[in-house]
């Protein structure tokens, strides 16, 4: 074998070493992404489920508005709509906090970190 031959071989497995490392890098990308959109969907239905309780509370508390009977009645229903709305808006941004955190650990599917960690050049 001459020294041409031998070039060609180390050209060759170089290359065949590249591809499956391109490989792996796109399988780990489809796989980020992949996990990626389950994290959006889960936090998309965690924000429609908020919002359908949201509406609620105010068709409810529209409902005990046009039962009110005079204006201290009326302030103390709006305090206490207000306090309640405070503590579930609070609620949910810590909840909204906790999936986004989530969505983006490194351990659950972020498409950068794992296309990182596979790229073995």
């Amino acid at each position: 074998m001459n020294k041409h031959d031998r070039r060609f071989d180390r050209a060759r497995e170089a290359l065949q070493d590249g591809g499956a490392a391109a490989e792996e890098s796109t399988r780990a990308m489809g796989n980020g992404y992949f996990a990626a959109a389950q994290a959006i969907g889960v936090f998309n239905m965690k924000l429609i489920e908020m919002a359908q309780g949201n509406a609620m509370a105010a068709v409810n508390f529209a409902q005990q508005v046009a039962t009110v009977k005079g204006p201290a009645e009326a302030a103390n229903l709006w305090s206490s709509y207000a306090r309640e709305r405070f503590e579930a808006l609070t609620d949910q941004s810590r909840e909204l906090t906790a999936l986004a955190q989530k969505g983006n650990d490194p351990d659950c599917g972020n498409a950068d970190a794992q296309l990182w960690a596979n790229l073995s050049w």
